[in-house]
């Protein structure tokens, strides 16, 4: 390997390996030996109609579903962690550590308060509940929230509800923030603000980030588009060269 590779390969965060999955119970192949990979910083729009399986993309690169052939990698340090052969727990240590989620629906628990919801991902690694609290609230603040920790969910505006599941996302310091639709349900102002703070939030803290989309105009002011269609992945002709 020479160096050029060597330094491609050391900014490589995340990598999947030949993937394929078809839905539990039918003959229908959604992914077809798809390969990918993620830089460091890098922020990539996934773009497709609605069923080709962007969904379930993001869920296999997220560890939170098992490929039927293929794997996912994600590095730490100077090695990349192959995940295909491990059980849930260290499957679901790993998730928690290098990997945060953003949906569509923002899936905040309506009983806790917007400083608690950021906090509970905290608490279930073992953090403690006063450097939790400090965390939550310096998130809270750096999506621009900051003044609503006491308010619940149900108090708050899509877009707000949106700026503190982007806040739990980040409450473990992941590596890389994958976003399932995330203006899906927001009018078009609410969603350039939600999308200009993932541009911002990668800037400031080194995040990568894959968020699935229909927005065309917002897919433009990503590094990378690729389309999902065909059970494959397509770059853009814009696009880079690192998907094969």
């Amino acid at each position: 390997m020479n160096s050029g590779q060597s330094t491609h390969c050391e900014k490589v965060i995340l990598e999947a390996s030949g993937l394929s999955y078809r839905y539990p119970g039918t003959n229908r192949d959604v992914l077809s030996g798809v390969s990918f990979q993620l830089l460091r910083q890098e922020r990539v729009a996934l773009m497709g109609v609605s069923g080709v399986g962007k969904s379930t993309f993001l869920q296999l690169l997220g560890l939170l579903d098992v490929p039927v052939a293929g794997d996912v990698g994600l590095r730490d340090g100077n090695q990349m962690i192959w995940t295909g052969r491990l059980k849930d727990g260290p499957r679901t240590a790993l998730r928690g550590e290098f990997i945060g989620f953003v949906y569509q629906f923002h899936h905040l628990l309506g009983e806790f308060t917007v400083l608690e919801n950021v906090m509970l991902p905290q608490l279930i690694a073992g953090r403690s509940a006063a450097g939790s609290k400090g965390k939550a609230r310096e998130l809270l603040h750096l999506v621009g929230i900051g003044d609503q920790e006491k308010s619940f969910p149900s108090q708050l505006s899509g877009g707000q509800k949106q700026r503190v599941a982007i806040a739990r996302a980040l409450s473990n310091d992941p590596d890389v923030l994958l976003a399932d639709e995330p203006t899906g349900n927001l009018d078009e102002v609410t969603a350039q603000e939600i999308f200009d703070l993932f541009l911002m939030l990668g800037q400031q803290r080194g995040l990568s980030v894959v968020m699935a989309t229909h927005n065309a105009v917002l897919s433009t002011q990503f590094d990378r588009v690729l389309h999902l269609h065909g059970g494959g992945l397509h770059s853009h002709p814009l696009g880079a060269s690192s998907v094969h």
